[in-house]
């Protein structure tokens, strides 16, 4: 049985690695071009502001799948948290069933039980064409598509 829970990044980091390169190799475009360079000290960095989330999904304490949110107030809605997704990967071995669902609504619960009486959060999560499943995850959890996303690789 898979088991989710809210982690330390920095306790996460040396395992998070691997599935790292197994979203970037699945997910990234450009990958000639945008080669993969995490800054692991930066997450860390943040995590010590409050300002990231990581979750984890395990199987038999097997690090299998995780999701990354940063948190912070956001600039245009200053009174308002926002939990925007940084990454959300989960190994294809263990994405049916409804384990990415499960992932999610973990995640959306965890951060749910972090805000004080009469504050509000808002998730943030972006999803890739390629990878229509997290869209459908998210709309069965209540989520509402709201923008679409444009990228261009530039040249100089």
């Amino acid at each position: 049985m898979v088991t989710f829970q809210r982690e330390e990044y920095a306790s996460l980091v040396d395992e998070i690695k691997p599935l790292v390169e197994k979203d970037w190799r699945e997910l990234a475009e450009n990958q000639e071009e945008v080669p993969l360079n995490v800054n692991y000290a930066g997450y860390q960095v943040l995590e010590k502001l409050g300002m990231l989330r990581a979750f984890s999904a395990r199987q038999a304490g097997k690090l299998v799948g995780y999701a990354v949110y940063f948190t912070r107030n956001h600039t245009h809605f200053s009174t308002t948290r926002f939990a925007c997704a940084d990454a959300i990967w989960l190994d294809p071995a263990y994405r049916a069933p409804r384990v990415g669902l499960k992932l999610l609504a973990f995640v959306e619960k965890t951060l749910k039980s972090e805000l004080k009486a009469g504050e509000v959060l808002v998730m943030h999560t972006t999803t890739k064409l390629a990878a229509p499943a997290l869209g459908r995850i998210l709309g069965h959890l209540g989520h509402l598509p709201i923008e679409m996303g444009y990228s261009k690789l530039l040249r100089g």
